[in-house]
């Protein structure tokens, strides 16, 4: 179901645990960075776990995530940045794929949930 704006999280998000869903996933956009903990407490209510691909929202209570380093994601483009600055020129400069792609997980989280981690997850910090 898609969330147009924060004010829509909460409705949005019991709606989808009426259906009795199995596990949450929270697309990392503005509008779910901006409503997470509201989408959080409805899901804690229903105990269904929220996975997502953005460490900061595993930080934030989801259980785990895997997908791009956003800080790592910024550095890489600063470093085509600095390169464009220096040169005053885009040759060389080519569309990338992020580089740095991590595994994260919530330690509370996935003890609450009683969710067994794989080894190539670390915990969040």
């Amino acid at each position: 179901m898609p969330l147009n704006s924060s004010a829509d999280a909460q409705l949005v998000t019991q709606s989808l645990l009426k259906n009795n869903i199995d596990a949450f996933f929270a697309n990392p956009d503005n509008t779910v960075f901006a409503s997470f903990e509201t989408i959080l407490k409805s899901c804690d209510q229903k105990n269904v776990p929220i996975f997502t691909s953005e460490a900061g929202l595993v930080q934030r209570g989801a259980v785990a995530a895997f997908g791009a380093d956003i800080y790592q994601w910024g550095y890489q483009a600063g470093e085509q940045a600095a390169q464009f600055l220096k040169t005053h020129s885009t040759e060389g400069l080519r569309p990338e794929l992020v580089k740095v792609r991590r595994r994260v997980y919530n330690v509370a989280a996935a003890k609450k949930y009683n969710i067994t981690v794989p080894s190539n997850f670390e915990p969040v910090k």
